[in-house]
């Protein structure tokens, strides 16, 4: 009789892998930059492409294909000073 596996636990803001902590807010590239947003309604998964999302700079922008290149787009500012600050209130 082979042994059983333990079934991983979905722990709300934990990653899956490592068990670290992850922020409530998810980058994806979008309209030339890369924005961040706090969209639940997929935080495990990629957005669709064309996807409408609003962000952390309160822009509603339209998902881009999650291409190598398109993770290297400017940083959108606002989104990244918001990010900065979600991430310092829950320590």
């Amino acid at each position: 009789m082979a042994p059983s596996r333990a079934r991983a636990t979905c722990v709300p803001n934990r990653h899956r892998r490592t068990g670290t902590a992850m922020h409530p807010f998810r980058w994806t590239p979008a309209e030339g930059k890369r924005h961040a947003t706090t969209d639940r309604r997929r935080l495990t998964r990629l957005y669709p492409v064309s996807e409408q999302i609003e962000t952390l700079c309160g822009q509603s922008v339209e998902v881009a294909e999650p291409s190598e290149l398109a993770w290297l787009w400017e940083t959108c500012v606002s989104c990244n000073e918001s990010a900065h600050l979600l991430a310092a209130s829950e320590s």
